[in-house]
């Protein structure tokens, strides 16, 4: 079923090249409509894909038009802004995606004794046959999508209207992103907080993978090859799964207890590019925590919840003591900021989300209280 949907999906994108951007959606449908119908979808493609219900060809031409309508947007977009483009060409679906998945009408989809049951045509089950399901599946109101991965998992997409509280809080805090410290954070009442402990635990599964890449390309049975690139395959998408927790437990709990955030741009192809002198394993690090990512979800978390994330500069804030203002030219990797002027010590992430926060002041749509300069536990002053 996945496969006649990918082929029905790639024979539109083959054919419609030409005429994609010329013609109309109706005059499209009028032409190439025939491509996903059953009476005439033998002129195209072999007959055995003609087993697969009509469902299943009405969402392929469906995901069709959804994407031709994006790619039209993101060019008109584009234009708006004078940026030299040109219309956006559809990609080819691929059976070594890393996920595919099917849109089906709600009516052809039920749930019963812990089971979700399509239609008996869907996947040759009898009546009383379905899916098992870990948790119990709201009433639909929309179409949903059967996303299947590439490790053989599956997932019932189901959407639906939720009303996100708004948030009380009136505090704002300060992030600084790094590379051994994913962010460690500071707001107004110097309480700081810092997500370090995964980098270690993640880089031990980075080395796991790439042991089973060496022994892979060393490997000569054809079958051995093949299940070692299912468990690399399996073994990437769970660091991926643990990045993703992160990003949403952490942006989620920044919602719901800040009403703003000082987020920093972190360029991260601009710090892992060729011309940048940092090693492998720092590129690794930074590639892996998925900064731009974070970014885009703290946002989307803020606006829903009443809050909002801004994004500022962060020059200087590493080397900036958070005290007395002076910059140490000297610090390179050292974890623990020492100021010879004032003879601050403090966690070195923690100096530097301060100092974003006190840079940025003026871009927040409040004038906050002065910050104390004890206000923290982490600043130890030497005597």
């Amino acid at each position: 079923m996945f496969g006649t949907h990918r082929a029905i999906y790639n024979k539109l994108v083959e054919t419609s090249r030409e005429d994609c951007y010329k013609l109309k959606l109706s005059e499209l449908s009028q032409k190439y409509r025939p491509i996903s119908q059953k009476h005439s979808l033998a002129n195209y493609l072999p007959e055995y894909h003609l087993e697969v219900p009509e469902e299943v060809m009405d969402s392929t031409y469906r995901d069709f038009t959804k994407a031709l309508k994006l790619s039209r947007a993101l060019f008109k977009a584009l234009k708006k802004k004078d940026k030299k483009t040109s219309f956006p060409e559809l990609r080819f679906k691929s059976k070594k995606d890393n996920s595919s998945s099917i849109e089906f009408r709600n009516r052809g989809i039920k749930s019963a004794n812990g089971l979700v049951q399509f239609k008996p045509r869907y996947f040759g089950f009898s009546k009383n046959e379905g899916f098992l399901i870990k948790e119990k599946m709201p009433d639909l109101q929309f179409s949903v999508r059967l996303l299947r991965t590439r490790d053989e998992k599956f997932y019932l997409c189901i959407p639906r209207v939720k009303v996100f509280k708004q948030t009380t809080s009136t505090r704002t805090c300060a992030i600084d992103p790094g590379v051994r410290s994913f962010i460690t954070m500071y707001d107004q009442d110097g309480l700081t907080l810092g997500v370090d402990d995964a980098n270690e635990y993640i880089f031990r599964r980075c080395l796991t993978i790439d042991r089973l890449i060496s022994r892979r390309t060393r490997e000569t049975n054809k079958r051995k090859r093949y299940r070692m690139g299912k468990r690399l395959t399996k073994m990437f998408n769970r660091v991926k799964a643990m990045i993703a927790d992160m990003h949403h437990k952490v942006s989620s709990w920044l919602s719901k207890n800040y009403k703003q955030v000082l987020l920093p741009s972190f360029q991260t192809s601009d710090m892992t590019s060729r011309q940048k002198r940092i090693s492998s394993k720092t590129s690794r690090a930074i590639l892996t925590w998925s900064h731009y990512k974070f970014k885009m979800m703290l946002a989307y978390k803020m606006e829903r919840s009443g809050g909002r994330m801004i994004e500022c500069e962060e020059h200087y804030t590493t080397k900036t003591c958070s005290c007395c203002g002076r910059i140490n030219y000297g610090i390179t990797s050292q974890k623990v900021f020492d100021c010879n002027h004032c003879n601050l010590v403090i966690d070195r992430d923690v100096n530097a989300a301060r100092n974003i926060f006190l840079k940025n002041e003026e871009l927040l749509t409040w004038v906050p209280a002065q910050v104390p300069g004890d206000a923290y536990s982490e600043v130890v002053r030497r005597a």
